[in-house]
């Protein structure tokens, strides 16, 4: 993947999600982004430092860094002379330990969890594509070759997991946990194959002319869950006991959690803030300090020791020193902010190792401070009216992020880009909405009536990637229409990428 993405969806009602897919450029040393966050909000929501501030603002935001899912078609994953396949990596672990080796246990987990995520991915994007080819009848054909051909690939899948891995993972030099790994997988992959099977068939009973591939479905469906039952998995549901459906839902929660974790980055707080604080009130102390010992010598030189005008001078510096300390560490306090980040962590990768930092930082600001190539994205299609109407409140979101790259092309070398997830709470910014419904009245058929109306607010979106390296840069917008019960809609606006 060499390209930049963006996608704005909700996550529920009172959560708003951005995801950001950023390449990963491995020649360079060091990987740097820079994205930025501008929400633009109607006044009566009253989004300002004073009534919102920072600290209320970050504590709202949720922000996750992890690898993407690298694209692996299910032939590749299949292909023997694919060295990047998890299907040549695991048997390669596991024959050097037969031969006397150690066994590299997390390597073959992560090659397990990359399998399950690769196979996912890939799931979910042949789906796509399926429902647009479906979806028109002169390629109606299409889809169903597409679809077949997907099927036999599954199939030869999970009989190389089945028949060809599971084997070796009861070999006696295996330990508990590998093999308790490699049936979370098998499980894990079940589950998507059967979601898969599901929405397949689902797409096949709206569809005219697709009877001989939903009937093929039907019977993988029936074959899958029967397979799941015979291996004990917790995954099963039952119509007439709710404890099972609910064992169901923990443990399909239970894999997703575990297969994802493998490319998600622990974040680390860094002390910058609070050691670069330090430093500066230090300085202020010795400029101070500086100040009171010059005044001690010119009094020495001017003026006779134990004489008044010695004792008035050295009592005059050392006042002053006081409040220039004071008056510095005042000023150094002010210019903090702009000098360091809200918020600054490092980042590491789910093998433990220090990849990279990320810096947060968040400012309340004017409309006519906002940089210009941003104004001119928000205003293109609302020029006419905006002098007449009070101007918006902006909140800008800044993050910067840098990755080593060496570092990650030797420990991952399959990995092509990065996706950066935020999530911000919006319950602060309905606290001063009004109630959503409304009755309008109209006139119908000579008489008054009355229609329910929903009450929304305009939220504006605008974010910009920008890669320092090329000096490229990327600007999408989008309009989300909020009401006092949360995210009304969301649509995209501009693509500038």
């Amino acid at each position: 993947m060499n390209e930049f993405t963006c996608r704005v969806t909700t996550h529920g009602k009172q959560q708003l999600e951005l995801q950001l897919t950023c390449p990963l450029a491995w020649h360079r040393k060091k990987v740097r982004y820079r994205i930025s966050v501008y929400l633009f909000f109607p006044p009566q929501l009253q989004m300002t430092a004073s009534r919102y501030g920072v600290k209320s603002f970050l504590q709202d935001i949720i922000s996750y860094t992890r690898f993407t899912t690298p694209m692996m078609s299910l032939q590749m994953l299949l292909d023997p002379a694919n060295d990047k396949s998890p299907f040549v990596r695991i048997p390669r672990y596991l024959n050097k330990a037969k031969v006397g080796g150690d066994l590299d246990e997390k390597s073959v987990e992560f090659e397990l969890k990359s399998l399950i995520n690769i196979y996912q991915r890939q799931l979910k994007d042949t789906l796509r594509q399926l429902k647009k080819l479906a979806g028109v009848e002169g390629t109606r054909k299409d889809a169903v070759h597409q679809a077949q051909s997907t099927l036999r690939d599954m199939e030869a899948i999970l009989a190389q997991l089945r028949q060809e891995l599971r084997p070796r993972f009861l070999e006696a030099n295996i330990p508990d946990p590998l093999r308790q790994a490699f049936e979370w997988s098998d499980e894990s992959i079940s589950l998507s194959t059967e979601k898969f099977y599901f929405r397949l068939h689902g797409l096949c009973n709206r569809r005219e002319g697709l009877d001989d591939l939903e009937a093929e479905v039907s019977r993988k469906l029936e074959v899958e869950a029967i397979y799941r039952a015979s291996r004990g998995f917790p995954s099963q549901v039952d119509p007439a006991s709710s404890d099972q459906n609910f064992a169901f839902l923990q443990q399909e929660s239970m894999l997703k959690k575990w297969a994802q974790k493998t490319y998600y980055m622990t974040q680390e707080k860094m002390r910058s803030v609070q050691h670069l604080t330090t430093l500066l009130m230090a300085v202020a102390a010795m400029v101070a300090m500086l100040f009171a010992v010059v005044a001690t010598f010119l009094a020495n030189h001017y003026f006779p020791q134990n004489s008044v005008p010695f004792a008035l001078m050295l009592i005059v510096a050392y006042a002053f020193k006081d409040r220039i300390k004071e008056t510095l560490r005042a000023v150094f306090l002010s210019f903090l902010p702009r000098l360091v980040s809200d918020r600054r962590n490092k980042l590491i990768s789910p093998t433990g190792k220090v990849i990279g930092n990320s810096s947060l930082h968040v400012a309340f600001n004017q409309v006519h401070h906002v940089p210009e190539d941003i104004q001119r994205l928000r205003y293109m299609t609302d020029t006419v009216h905006r002098a007449l109407i009070p101007p918006e409140d902006v909140i800008e979101f800044h993050k910067r992020i840098v990755f080593r790259g060496a570092v990650i092309k030797k420990m991952h070398s399959r990995l092509e880009s990065v996706t950066e997830i935020l999530r911000f709470y919006l319950g602060n910014w309905l606290q001063y909405m009004d109630d959503p419904d409304e009755q309008l009245q109209y006139c119908r058929d000579g008489k008054p009536a009355t229609v329910q109306a929903e009450r929304v607010y305009p939220v504006h979106i605008i974010l910009k990637l920008e890669d320092p390296g090329t000096g490229s840069h990327h600007l999408y917008g989008y309009n989300m229409l909020l009401s006092r019960d949360g995210v009304v809609r969301i649509r995209q606006e501009a693509d500038l990428s």
